[in-house]
């Protein structure tokens, strides 16, 4: 018997006007009733998934922010990070630059985004 349902938001738990069917909010109700954890992973920030906070009554834990944040949404707390060392970062970005490419990082559960035009 599963112990946990995993849902991605864009393209899976949203429709095309990036809302949550009334389907798919019973169908995690239902879960939490039954003492199913309700994940949502998503490559998203945790501050990017303010809007659906009345829909997320039902979920546990968010896998957020390309996996790199275990947030407890019950609590509304950190659980476990791993992020890149600071060298790192800076490795990356020196690499970067000498792409035509668009960069997006988080920091804080907030999503940036740095756009060398």
């Amino acid at each position: 018997m599963y112990k946990m349902i995993t849902l991605d938001m864009d393209g899976t738990l949203l429709n095309s006007d990036k809302l949550i069917s009334d389907a798919c909010k019973e169908a995690m109700h239902q879960a939490d009733l039954q003492n199913k954890y309700v994940v949502i992973a998503t490559g998203r920030a945790i501050s990017e998934l303010e809007d659906y906070r009345k829909d997320f009554d039902d979920v546990s834990y968010v896998i957020g922010e390309s996996g790199a944040v275990l947030y407890d949404w019950k609590k509304q707390c950190v659980v476990m990070k791993d992020c890149f060392e600071i060298s790192d970062v800076e490795k990356i970005y020196a690499l970067s630059k000498k792409q035509d490419i668009m960069i997006q990082w988080f920091k804080n559960g907030n999503a940036y985004v740095y756009e060398d035009q």
